[in-house]
């Protein structure tokens, strides 16, 4: 005595779908700050605070005092609006 009952079903198998997504973000650290007159050795890009006004580096030197970013200074800084 045998008993074949065939109960197939005829739904299709589960299918996933994954989707991978690669967000790459870059972003430069800003390094703002005081302006000091001893002896910092600044790069070309590097932003200061002085007299409450940001001051881009334009050439890179080490600061002393009497060379603090201003009209005087034209040559190392510029004032970022």
């Amino acid at each position: 005595s045998s008993s074949s009952s065939s109960s197939s079903s005829s739904s299709p198998p589960p299918t996933t779908t994954t989707t991978a997504m690669s967000i790459t973000t870059t972003h430069s650290p800003v390094r703002i700050s005081s302006w000091s007159a001893l002896l910092v050795a600044y790069q070309k890009g590097d932003d200061v605070i002085y007299s409450g006004m940001k001051y881009r580096c334009v050439t890179s030197h080490r600061s002393y005092a009497g060379a603090e970013p201003g009209l005087l200074t034209w040559a190392l800084w510029r004032k970022l609006e």
